[in-house]
C-alpha cells in the first residue's frame, strides 16, 4: 500500500485523466497536502546530496579565474564585462592570447562580481550561487514539465525534475564553479520557454512576449549553446487539453525570439572582431562527423548515472574502434526514423530536436583537447529527458501492467544517481582530486596524464609530476604545457641541464608560435652563464612573440636596468 505522499507524488493506481475534457481544479482539501508543493519539493531533495560542494576549494579554470585572478576583484571592471572576450577574468587571459573557440558571455562575469563582492577570495558565495542556479533550473524543468504533461499524473514532472536534479554528468556545470554558465542559460533559457507557453495560452501576448526576449538575450550573454534553441521555442508542445495556437501568435513569437539572436550575434561579432568558432572548414567536418557519437554519448550519460569524471572527448573519440562511427551513424538513421514514425508526439519530437540545437554549437569539443564534457549536457539534458518521459509515457500507457514497476524502477535510478552525484561532487574538492580521478579513470590518455602531472607540480610534487608530463608529452607532442611543466619541474629540482636541454626542444618544436615564449623564458633562466647579449635576444625575440608576457617585459628592464 501507499504511503500517503505517494499518491501525492505518483497520483492513485487507478488514476486516469481523459485528455479530452477540459482540466478543472478540483477544491483543495484542507487535510491533504497540495500536490504540487509535495512533488516540487521531491524534485528538490536530490540537491541535498551536492551540499559537499561547500567543502571545496577551487579546481580547475576557477583557480586562475577567482583565486590567482585579479579582474573580479575589481568592482570597477564590472563595465568592462560587455566589451571584452570571456578570458578577460582569468589570469591566463594574457598567456592564451586568440583562442580558435572564444567566448562572449558578459551575464556570467557579471555574477562572479557579485560573488566576489560577498566572499572575495573564500569559495563559499560562489558555491551557494550555483547550488541556488541549479536549484532555480531544476524547479523551471518541473514548470515546463508540469504544463507539457498537464493531463498526467503530478508524479511525472516531479520525476523529470528530479532526475535531472540528480544526475550526475551536470554536476561538472553545476558543482565546478566556472561551469556556472551552462545554469544560467538554463534559467533563463527556461523563463523564456515558460513565457512562450503563457503568451500562447493567453489572450494578452505582447507583455509575456517581450519578457521572453528579454530572458533570451540574457541566456545568450550567459552561454551561446542556447542561440539554436531559442526560435525553436516558437515551435513549442503545448499541453494536450490546451487550443493549439495558431500560426499567426506562433509567428509573434518566432520574431519575439529571433530579435535576441539577432543583438547577441551583433555584439558578439563587434566584441571579438568575427565569430571565430573554430580552425575552419576541416574542423567543422569532423565535428560533424562526430556528431553521432557526440549525441549518444549525451543520451547515455543523461538518462544512466555513470560515476563521473573529467573527461577529453577528443581522446576518447580518437580512442574507439573504427566500426564505432558508422554504427552511430546507423543509429542516428534509426533515430531520425523513430522521429517520423512518432512525428505525431510533439514533446517526443521537441524534445529531440532541443536535444540537437543545443548540442550542436558545442560539437567542436570533440576536436580539441578541451577538457569537460558533462556541463555541455545541462541544456540538453532537458531536452532528452522531455523525450524519453514522452516515450516512456506511451510505453506505460499500452500495459497497465507495466506502470508500477516502471515507477519504482525510475525511481530507484534517481537514488542510483544521486548517490553518484554526491561522489561527483567529492570529485571537485581540488585540482589534485580532479585530474586524480581522471588519470584513475583513463591512465592511457595524455590529457589525464598530462593534467594529473600538471596539478602535481602546482602542489610542489616535482618529482612525480615529471614521469607523467614527460609521458603525456610523448602522447601529445603538439601540446606545449607538458614540455614546459617538465621543464619547470626540472628546473625547480636543480637539474639545470635536463631543464636546457627541455627548453631547447620547446623552442626548435614550437618556434614561432606564441608558446615558445615560454621555452626562451626557460632557457635563460638555466643558462645564467650565457652573455647578456644572448640573454637579450632571448628576451626581445619572446616580447615579439607574446608582447604582453610580464616576466620577458621583467627580465628585459632587467638587463637593461644591470647595463
Amino acid at each position: 500500500m501507499y504511503p500517503h505522499w505517494a499518491f501525492c507524488f505518483w497520483g492513485t493506481p487507478n488514476e486516469t485523466v481523459d485528455a479530452r475534457q477540459p482540466m478543472t481544479e478540483t477544491p483543495a482539501d484542507p487535510s491533504t497536502p497540495d500536490r504540487t508543493a509535495v512533488a516540487r519539493l521531491l524534485a528538490l531533495l536530490p540537491l541535498l546530496v551536492s551540499l559537499p560542494r561547500f567543502q571545496n576549494a577551487f579546481a580547475y579554470d576557477d583557480v586562475f579565474v577567482i583565486e590567482r585572478g585579479t579582474f573580479i576583484h575589481d568592482a570597477s571592471n564590472a563595465w568592462r564585462v560587455f566589451g571584452s572576450h570571456t578570458m578577460v577574468a582569468s589570469s591566463l587571459d594574457a598567456a592564451a592570447g586568440t583562442t580558435a573557440v572564444d567566448t562572449y558571455r558578459p551575464v556570467t562575469l557579471l555574477t562572479f562580481f557579485l560573488d566576489a563582492a560577498l566572499s572575495g577570495h573564500a569559495p563559499f558565495a560562489y558555491h551557494l550561487t550555483n547550488l541556488l542556479l541549479h536549484a532555480a533550473a531544476t524547479s523551471l524543468v518541473f514548470e515546463v514539465a508540469r504544463r507539457l504533461f498537464r493531463e498526467r499524473s503530478i508524479g511525472v514532472p516531479a520525476l523529470l525534475a528530479a532526475w535531472f536534479a540528480a544526475c550526475p554528468a551536470l554536476a561538472e556545470a553545476h558543482v565546478f564553479i566556472n561551469g556556472r554558465s551552462d545554469p544560467l542559460a538554463a534559467v533563463f533559457f527556461l523563463g523564456a520557454w515558460l513565457s512562450v507557453l503563457h503568451a500562447f495560452a493567453s489572450p494578452r501576448r505582447r507583455a509575456p512576449l517581450a519578457l521572453a526576449s528579454v530572458l533570451g538575450l540574457l541566456a545568450l550573454g550567459s552561454k551561446e549553446v542556447v542561440l539554436l534553441a531559442l526560435p525553436l521555442l516558437a515551435a513549442s508542445p503545448v499541453p494536450t487539453s490546451a487550443p493549439a495556437p495558431t500560426f499567426r501568435v506562433r509567428g509573434l513569437a518566432l520574431a519575439s525570439l529571433l530579435a535576441p539572436c539577432v543583438i547577441y550575434l551583433g555584439l558578439r561579432t563587434i566584441v571579438l572582431d568575427g565569430m571565430r568558432i573554430g580552425h575552419g572548414g576541416q574542423q567543422s567536418a569532423a565535428a560533424l562527423l562526430n556528431a553521432p557519437l557526440l549525441v549518444f554519448d549525451a543520451i547515455g550519460h543523461v538518462l544512466v548515472p555513470f560515476e563521473y569524471h573529467l573527461r577529453s572527448m577528443f581522446e576518447d573519440y580518437a580512442r574507439l574502434p573504427g566500426i564505432a562511427l558508422p554504427i552511430a551513424w546507423t543509429g542516428a538513421a534509426a533515430g531520425l526514423n523513430l522521429m517520423v514514425r512518432h512525428r505525431h508526439r510533439t514533446r517526443f519530437v521537441f524534445g529531440v530536436a532541443l536535444a540537437l540545437a543545443t548540442l550542436a554549437p558545442v560539437s567542436v569539443i570533440s576536436t580539441l583537447t578541451w577538457p569537460g564534457f558533462g556541463r555541455y549536457l545541462y541544456v540538453p539534458a532537458v531536452g532528452i529527458l522531455l523525450a524519453a518521459f514522452d516515450l516512456g509515457v506511451v510505453w506505460v500507457d499500452e500495459s497497465a501492467a507495466r506502470t508500477r514497476w516502471v515507477r519504482w524502477l525510475a525511481v530507484g535510478q534517481v537514488v542510483v544517481a544521486s548517490a553518484m552525484l554526491w561522489l561527483a561532487t567529492k570529485t571537485y574538492r581540488n585540482d589534485l582530486s580532479l585530474f586524480g580521478d581522471a588519470y584513475r579513470a583513463a591512465p592511457d590518455q595524455a590529457f589525464s596524464v598530462g593534467f594529473y602531472g600538471l596539478s602535481l607540480r602546482t602542489a610542489h610534487r616535482c618529482p612525480e609530476a615529471v614521469p607523467l608530463l614527460a609521458l603525456a608529452d610523448r602522447r601529445a607532442p603538439f601540446d606545449p604545457r607538458y614540455l614546459q611543466g617538465e621543464g619547470n619541474c626540472a628546473f625547480s629540482l636543480g637539474r639545470l641541464d635536463d631543464a636546457r636541454r627541455i627548453a631547447i626542444e620547446g623552442e626548435s618544436r614550437f618556434s614561432g608560435l606564441r608558446t615558445e615564449a615560454g621555452f626562451l623564458m626557460l632557457h635563460s633562466r638555466a643558462t645564467p652563464t650565457d652573455s647578456r647579449n644572448e640573454h637579450r635576444a632571448r628576451m626581445v625575440r619572446c616580447l615579439r612573440l607574446d608582447p604582453q608576457r610580464a616576466d620577458c617585459v621583467a627580465g628585459l628592464r632587467m638587463l637593461d636596468a644591470t647595463r
